[in-house]
């Protein structure tokens, strides 16, 4: 159950006074997740499920359910480990590196491929991905709240910033289309807790992502200890 803290940028507001910031909750989620380790290639895969139970007008929810499949392959050559991530759904999903001003409805398929070096406490990783959606899309905009009881959008745009200036936009599938890459740095000082910086440009939209993580492993802390 996730819960968003929006604070609009001042270059939305400067053009659009009406659009305001958001707090609350978002839309219900649940994972399931397989792993399959093996010397020669790991594999591991998630369906991730929602609920359009978040607040539309703030941009929490599409209004619809949402669903989406995940596939992670990796294998360790010492410590560096190449890695590829490919998913399909019906929303584009966020990520550790690239958590969007704008959720999504339509059909697409994702891409992530990169490397990790992971020497000891400290591990980096740089990678690039692409979203290649196909039909209608909709975008809702998690910075440009609509003062409407009913949101809805103006008609069929292009415009890929257009979660600046409208709550709801639709289009065609080059309306959510993407690529980039992203970068991350991961400090584990002890065994139960770890920190993360992240980094993601989208080269469309021209857009730099900025993400800081704090991470406690519960089931480290509840481990019986041998004195």
């Amino acid at each position: 159950m996730p819960f968003y803290f929006v604070s609009t940028p001042t270059s939305v507001k400067n053009n659009n006074p009406g659009a305001v910031s958001g707090i609350g909750v978002g839309s219900f989620f649940t994972d399931l997740r397989w792993n399959y380790p093996n010397k020669s290639l790991n594999y591991s895969s998630a369906v991730h499920v929602t609920a359009p139970t978040g607040d539309k007008k703030k941009g929490f929810s599409i209004g619809h359910a949402t669903w989406n499949q995940t596939n992670h392959f990796d294998h360790a050559f010492g410590d560096f480990s190449p890695f590829l991530d490919a998913g399909v759904g019906n929303s584009i999903l966020d990520t550790k590196f690239f958590h969007r001003p704008f959720a999504t409805y339509g059909y697409n398929a994702q891409f992530n491929g990169g490397i990790e070096y992971d020497p000891g406490k400290f591990s980096f990783s740089v990678a690039a991905y692409d979203v290649a959606p196909w039909g209608n899309q909709t975008v809702i905009s998690r910075v440009f709240r609509c003062g409407s009881a009913k949101c809805s959008s103006g008609g069929a745009t292009k415009n890929r910033k257009s979660f600046t200036t409208s709550n709801v936009s639709t289009g065609a599938a080059d309306l959510v289309r993407d690529n980039g890459y992203n970068a991350g740095i991961d400090y584990k000082p002890v065994g139960y807790l770890d920190f993360e910086f992240d980094y993601s440009r989208s080269v469309p939209l021209q857009l730099n992502s900025y993400s800081f993580g704090i991470g406690v492993d519960l089931s480290w802390l509840l481990r019986p200890r041998v004195h």
